[in-house]
């Protein structure tokens, strides 16, 4: 995906360096873009497995497990057109209370600090302790989009997460390769002052909902990925 020199690729966490691919993390022993602007608090980067591992195998709050961040930029906002935010993430656990009363690991998302605007892609339980993925699109009502796949989430095995934000029409979210849920969203975010997190979620100043596991493959694509592509990724 994202070969076209047309489309802004903005993010990519992967062990195979790809032109037009930007990589997050300072990790270039393979040839990989060196960027200094992540901040990685606890995670650690598994060469092996192409992945950053979260080890938050209680629920922290505060700021006070392990996740990523890396600086805001435009990059990673639809502003005016579209966007298609995808990853791989591998749970060591469901969320359980993760702070706050909200049942979610942050599996990649960008909004403000309210949050009031922005997108989320996370893992939850909140409607069904099988494990749901939810699709959050800030500032709008409803606010969730929560879906389980199947019999729910499996721990301890790779899945694949997409999220498709148009600038018209329906946006899609899909599991594994596999349209999920599709629906006209009520709002859609153009541009947010935040920073981007993986594996957890800013609210106010401290970040919750840090995921427990491991999370590669995060790559945002300011255009619509189809649904074939997206099957072929899986």
């Amino acid at each position: 995906a994202g070969n076209s020199t047309s489309v802004t690729r903005a993010v990519q966490v992967t062990a195979t360096a790809v032109p037009t691919m930007r990589v997050i993390a300072g990790h270039n022993a393979d040839g990989l873009e060196h960027r200094n602007d992540v901040v990685a608090t606890g995670a650690a980067y598994d060469v092996d497995q192409a992945a950053f591992v979260f080890d938050n195998p209680v629920p922290l709050v505060a700021s006070t497990g392990q996740h990523l961040r890396i600086p805001n930029s435009t990059n990673y906002d639809r502003e005016s057109g579209d966007i298609t935010i995808q990853a791989w993430f591998n749970a060591d656990r469901l969320p359980s209370d993760e702070g706050l009363g909200d049942f979610n690991f942050g599996i990649v998302g960008k909004t403000n600090n309210t949050p009031s605007s922005g997108w989320l892609i996370a893992l939850t339980t909140e409607d069904d302790a099988a494990g749901e993925i939810q699709a959050t699109l800030f500032g709008g009502s409803p606010l969730h989009q929560r879906h389980k796949p199947g019999s729910g989430v499996s721990i301890s095995t790779w899945h694949h997460v997409a999220l498709v934000i148009p600038n018209t029409g329906n946006a899609i979210l899909y599991y594994d390769g596999v349209e999920l849920a599709n629906w006209s969203p009520p709002v859609r975010p153009d541009t947010t002052a935040g920073d981007l997190y993986i594996g957890g979620f800013i609210i106010g100043s401290a970040v919750h909902q840090e995921f427990d596991g491991k999370i590669k493959g995060v790559a945002i694509d300011k255009e619509i990925i189809p649904a074939q592509e997206i099957l072929n990724n899986y």
